[in-house]
């Protein structure tokens, strides 16, 4: 099985240096979809490697993801959601202590876990 990380890395690889042939010949557009394709690759790649993202760019429309922040020295996480313009954790009860600093969305259920068999 091939690693997936790698296949990515050499796929952007190959995209990127299929944009500067295609500038090398002086087509125009071509380019343009390669590098477009190539930093969306690099992005799954920077989000496969880290999959913790700044707090300030988690979804502020209902969404149930997961958080984590500082406290007592340590580290928490819990699933939260943005509610009336703040974040509220579905483990915390005491909100003043939940001040998430990163997020990243929940992992799919199971294959067959609520499903109907």
């Amino acid at each position: 099985m091939t690693n997936p990380t790698a296949a990515l890395r050499a796929l952007e690889q190959e995209m990127r240096k299929s944009a500067y042939a295609a500038r090398q010949e002086g087509l125009n557009t071509l380019p343009h979809i390669h590098d477009d394709y190539a930093d969306r690759i690099a992005a799954i790649l920077r989000q496969m490697e880290e999959p913790w993202q700044p707090i300030s760019s988690a979804p502020k429309d209902g969404t149930l993801i997961l958080a984590c922040g500082q406290i007592d020295g340590g580290y928490w996480r819990s699933t939260a959601v943005w509610r009336e313009g703040k974040w509220l954790s579905t483990w915390f009860t005491d909100e003043e202590l939940f001040e998430p600093s990163n997020w990243m969305p929940l992992p799919q259920p199971p294959k067959g876990v609520g499903s109907e068999t």
